[in-house]
């Protein structure tokens, strides 16, 4: 008869070997999406991506002194993750079931204590379920909201998001690669000008952002029209 502790020690390898398991049936065939270390995938389709996103955003996270943060469309958690190393306490809301499953396991494996991963979607008539945060990452997901709820009701809830983002929103969007269905309106003048920002509010006023490498320095509307820099 196995002892109280072999019998712990077999369930844990149990369960490792599902989550394994799980994991690679929930990102076949595309692949795991984000370099996320904690995870035993080493492959990942936007690592280079996702490694210059957090290249621009990590030195204003620690400028800010952000103490917690929403990752709206975690993913894999890659961002969730980083965030949670230098300290912030971060929430990662993902509402696809396979992507849902990766985020929690890359943060059980991670051994971060925090980090929250809730089981909500956000929709047009629930974003007072969202909380308020000093910062919120709102990556690569605004096209999908425009081709599930249309340009008008996805712009609200990018005003809500702004609204309860107390310091630093980053931003980015599909940009003319996107097909018809997603509904985008025109990126004008050009994709760059239109696609990806950080927007940083000042004690006082939303007034001012950080400007993202790569990106041109232009000036531009907030979520609320009011002007700022990008």
């Amino acid at each position: 008869r196995l002892s109280a502790r072999q019998e712990a020690d077999q369930q844990t390898a149990l369960d490792a070997l599902i989550d394994r398991l799980r994991l690679h049936l929930d990102i076949f065939p595309r692949g795991l999406y984000q370099p996320v270390e904690s995870l035993p995938v080493r492959a990942a389709q936007r690592a280079e991506g996702s490694a210059s996103r957090w290249a621009a955003m990590r030195p204003v996270v620690e400028r800010l002194d952000i103490e917690n943060a929403i990752d709206i469309g975690a993913g894999a958690g890659y961002f969730t993750i980083e965030l949670a190393r230098l300290g912030v306490h971060t929430i990662a809301i993902e509402p696809d079931p396979p992507n849902h499953r990766t985020t929690l396991l890359a943060v059980r494996r991670s051994g971060l204590r925090n980090i929250g991963v809730p089981a909500l979607e956000l929709r047009p008539d629930n974003m007072r379920m969202l909380t308020p945060a000093d910062c919120t990452l709102f990556l690569s997901l605004w096209h999908h909201l425009v081709r599930n709820y249309g340009f008008e009701a996805s712009t609200g809830m990018f005003r809500e998001i702004w609204a309860r983002t107390g310091t630093l929103l980053a931003f980015d969007t599909g940009e003319r690669e996107m097909s018809p269905e997603f509904r985008l309106p025109p990126m004008e003048p050009d994709p760059a000008s239109g696609s990806s920002a950080t927007y940083e509010k000042p004690a006082m006023a939303r007034s001012s952002s950080t400007s993202v490498p790569t990106r041109p320095s232009t000036t531009t509307a907030d979520p609320v029209s009011a002007t700022c820099s990008r």
